[in-house]
């Protein structure tokens, strides 16, 4: 009889080499966590969700730097940006809910972009594991960037527009989490590699860089105008 190798050894998907491994050798962290240990992913989708409302937060401050705040900032926002514990309040309590919309939206969508990469009949609550812990990759240092701002700054709003350098570096993550998610789901479903390629890599990739291009046009036109004002 043909020997079979020993299995892999399973960890923690939170312990400190296994995020190591999800950053640097995604391949490797999705053979060897067992994403559905104990009650870990809870805290994966939950500090999702509040990355998830950190990102809505930020959103909403570009939109009113552009001229075009979105209905009931205006009440809102100093609300929430007035001082750390509002600021903290919002995001861990409007976290949870976000967390859920990931975890059932999020996560079918995701089920549904594997499907169509050629895995029918994969097991959809591995599918919404793989989404969420492969969104660390962005969640984990955009809340770490808002923990070391709150230590540095009166609130976010001065956070915001301080323009450090490591805020700026974090607009790199959302794409180092598609290349992420794409060795999640090719390490974890029989999926066909030419699907996956465009449905987990080119067009989450288009996204980004559309979206990106937007929000600097919109700057650039908008930094234009403020000079000639000033003219």
């Amino acid at each position: 009889m043909t020997e079979l190798p020993p299995p892999l050894p399973t960890r923690s998907p939170l312990s400190w080499s296994a995020l190591r491994d999800l950053a640097f050798r995604p391949t490797t962290y999705f053979q060897t966590v067992t994403l559905n240990r104990g009650k870990y992913w809870l805290g994966a989708v939950w500090l999702l969700g509040v990355a998830s409302t950190l990102g809505q937060v930020e959103k909403n401050l570009m939109r009113a730097d552009l001229g075009q705040p979105r209905a009931g900032w205006d009440a809102l926002g100093p609300i929430v940006l007035g001082s750390w514990g509002s600021f903290w309040a919002f995001l861990i309590g409007v976290g949870v809910v976000a967390a859920a919309m990931h975890w059932y939206i999020g996560g079918w969508w995701y089920n549904l972009r594997i499907r169509w990469a050629g895995a029918p009949a994969h097991d959809a609550r591995t599918g919404r594991l793989v989404f969420v812990f492969a969104r660390l990759v962005v969640a984990v240092p955009s809340v770490a960037y808002a923990v070391i701002a709150t230590a540095l700054y009166e609130d976010y709003l001065a956070a915001w527009q301080a323009e450090e350098l490591w805020s700026t570096v974090l607009l790199l993550f959302p794409f180092w989490s598609v290349v992420v998610s794409y060795r999640g789901v090719r390490a974890s479903f029989p999926v066909k590699v030419g699907r996956a390629r465009v449905w987990f890599l080119l067009l989450p990739f288009a996204v980004y860089v559309f979206a990106y291009g937007v929000i600097g046009l919109a700057y650039t036109l908008l930094t234009d105008s403020a000079i000639g004002v000033a003219a």
